[in-house]
């Protein structure tokens, strides 16, 4: 039973960024929600030592995240991922 809770949540999380990421000087600690046109995460500035949230802009519509920290655009024609130059 607890497995399949486990999955359920990693599911629901699909394409957020893991814990310890860090972007500049943020560091990312958890999920705090996610939605059709981001995510958003509580992190920690490093700079100030304080705790903040921080909004990844990335509209479903527009591109989905290509594996652990890439990010692949959709092709507008066909609604599929453009993973080409």
């Amino acid at each position: 039973m607890a497995d399949a809770k486990a999955d359920a949540k990693r599911e629901e999380l699909r394409g957020t960024l893991p814990a310890g990421t860090r972007l500049r000087n943020y560091e990312l600690i958890s999920v705090l929600g996610q939605g059709g046109f981001g995510i958003t995460y509580y992190a920690r500035d490093t700079t100030l030592g304080r705790e903040v949230a921080v909004k990844e802009y990335l509209p479903t519509t527009l591109a989905l995240r290509d594996g652990h920290d890439g990010r692949a655009p959709l092709d507008a024609t066909c609604g599929r991922l453009h993973l080409g130059t």
